[in-house]
């Protein structure tokens, strides 16, 4: 690439990297044909589009699918600690890890496909911390935290899941970095609207976690538009988006210190 001087950046280099890396770190042949496979499968299952759909490419992704979990599967039976939660505290006993809190990958860009549907998030999110919970737990032995993903477009959906959460042991939540879609258009996540989902996180102690996700458009636009202060909606936004993590933000040292201690 640096003999030509040029080149495409995603095509030579944002999709063929990382796809060699997770090959090599599942112990899988990362050469060129098995990497160019994986970025096939991928780009087949994660950017259809609904004209595209139409022309073919559920079949590409249910082919895909099928082909990789036959591969994957051919390799070895998963290892007992990916599923069973003993077997996990003795791997993590086994690489002398005392303790560990877990935030979504995937579904952590579930949110922005469902963002003008608010209810559709709010079910959406309630079935994955349902399953979340059935898997992992939220607090396994004090020792394996997770955390319950929170959509803020329902309110009242919000705070039940909170509620769940706490009633369940968890330690923490987890959010995307974005404004919020209403029947109100986008809303800053520091707008009063959402004062019960802060008080209630507020009065348990806990953290909420703001975590890398998919946002784009209006929802990173509006995401601190609503200042302290700002004519259009006065008082409603912290100062630093540090001091959003836990709003008020006093719980942001609580946030650091416990995830530290």
């Amino acid at each position: 690439m640096l003999d030509k001087r040029e080149f495409d950046f995603m095509a030579e280099f944002a999709q063929p990297f990382p796809s060699s890396v997770f090959l090599r770190l599942v112990g899988l042949d990362a050469g060129p044909g098995p990497r160019d496979q994986l970025c096939a499968w991928a780009s087949a299952i994660l950017h259809t589009t609904t004209t595209g759909a139409q022309h073919g490419d559920v079949e590409a992704q249910t082919a895909a699918r099928l082909l990789a979990g036959q591969y994957l599967a051919e390799r070895e039976p998963l290892p007992a600690y990916y599923r069973d939660r003993d077997a996990r505290i003795g791997k993590m006993d086994e690489q002398d890890v005392q303790r560990s809190w877990l935030l979504p990958s995937l579904g952590m860009g579930i949110e922005e496909g469902l963002q003008y549907d608010v209810p559709a998030a709010a079910v959406a999110f309630k079935a994955f911390n349902r399953s979340l919970l059935e898997d992992w737990g939220y607090n396994y032995l004090d020792r394996i935290y997770t955390a319950p993903y929170l959509a803020f477009g329902d309110v009242d959906a919000a705070v039940a899941e909170v509620e769940h959460g706490l009633a369940n042991g968890a330690r923490l939540f987890v959010v995307r970095p974005g404004a919020v879609y209403t029947e109100d258009g986008w809303l800053s996540p520091g707008n009063p609207r959402f004062d019960p989902i802060w008080a209630r996180l507020a009065e348990a102690g806990v953290p909420l976690i703001p975590h890398v996700a998919e946002v784009g458009g209006a929802g990173l636009e509006k995401y601190t538009e609503h200042r302290a202060g700002s004519a259009s909606r006065p008082g409603c936004w912290p100062r630093s988006t540090s001091g959003w993590i836990g709003r008020p933000s006093s719980t942001w040292p609580t946030a650091i210190s416990w995830a530290c201690s």
